[in-house]
Formats: C-alpha cells, structure tokens, sequence
C-alpha cells in the first residue's frame, strides 16, 4: 500500500486567511425612525470553476452578482530560498502530562506520561492572496475599505494551530498591494459591480 499523508497546513492558511474578513458590514441607509440600516458583507472563497460560477448565475448571462461581497483567493504558491535554514536542524522539546485519575478521569497535581517530541525544521514557501471587494457604489467600497486597511500596518499576525509546540503555529499576513477599481471580472453586464483588490503575502513554514 502507498504511503499517504495528507496534514491539510495549506488549507488551514487559505481558512485563517478568508476569517480575517468576516464579520464586516456596511451601511445600507436608515429606517422609517432614522436609524442605519447594517447589512454584514458575506465573504467566500472565490477561486470557483467556470460551471459553478454559470449555476450561481442561474444558467443566464442577464444575472448580476450579488453585492456588496467580499472573494479571497490564491494567486500563487512559490519557495521562499531567504528564509532557509539548515535543513537536518531538529529540536527537542521534553513535555510532562498532569496525571489523570483512572477512577474520576479528573486530572491530578502529579505528573504523569513523558514524552520527547522531535520538531523539524519546516520548508519556507510564500502564499499569495487576492481579496477582492465586490461593490455596487463608490460609498460601500469607502466604508469597507477603511475597515480592512486599518487592521494592517502593513502585517497582522494569525495562529494556523493552537498547538503550544507547534513552532509554525504563528505567522502573518502582509498587505503588499492596492488596486483601486478593475473591471475585469465578470462580463460587459456587471458595469455596475466595481471589484477593488488588495494584495496579500503569507509566508507557510
């Protein structure tokens, strides 16, 4: 049988990636007591084949995309030769569990299994992004905007794991480039959608 293997660590980043532009939200206007209307700006991943995209359109090219949204996706996968260190590096690490009582499985103030754990020395690579800001006027695109870029100065950290040993757990995500409006997605229909993208770097070790 094949040696299979298969830890998911790309995908994690692609997830912590699209977290950190959830839960925004724009101002739709305002009631019939004058209070603003919030409407929250759904984000996905947007790197979707070209039939997916065609049943999302409900088999006609006369739907226009929903708006305002927000699409993540990557746009390239490289190495990273700068941040390379000796490749055979190892590290140990000696780690103590609490003990647990057979009985209550409660955990005790003792120390129970030992255990030696061999960190290795990962292969750097860099994962670029797109975030793309879907709107339908130039007031949406302002208010979302001014949320994302404040966040970024120009990095923000993110954890891919909660393991406490997991030397790779912590990494950032660096803002590189602003394009202020493309009009190159979609078809000559979607004149009305206006799509801004934002650049990203994240180096996966």
């Amino acid at each position: 049988m094949a040696q299979y293997f298969y830890d998911k660590q790309v995908r994690r980043y692609i997830q912590q990636f699209i977290r950190l532009f959830s839960g925004f939200s724009v101002q739709m206007g305002k009631n019939e007591i004058g209070l603003p209307i919030y409407q929250e700006v759904p984000v996905r991943y947007g790197d979707i084949n070209r039939m997916a995209a065609h049943i999302t359109r409900e088999n006609s090219e006369n739907v226009v995309n929903t708006v305002p949204f927000i699409s993540c996706y990557v746009t390239n996968f490289s190495m990273m030769p700068e941040r390379r260190t000796y490749q055979n590096h190892t590290d140990k690490v000696q780690v103590t569990e609490k003990k647990i009582d057979p009985v209550t499985g409660q955990y005790l103030d003792e120390p129970g299994n030992r255990y030696t754990i061999k960190k290795y020395q990962p292969v750097p690579y860099l994962l670029s992004f797109n975030c793309d800001i879907w709107t339908s006027n130039t007031e949406q695109k302002l208010q979302q905007m001014e949320q994302i870029l404040v966040l970024f100065k120009p990095t923000l950290d993110i954890r891919t794991t909660s393991n406490p040993h997991d030397w790779t757990a912590l990494s950032l995500v660096e803002m590189k480039n602003i394009i202020w409006s493309t009009r190159s997605v979609g078809s000559s229909i979607d004149d009305i959608i206006d799509v801004a993208t934002i650049n990203f770097d994240v180096p996966v070790l």
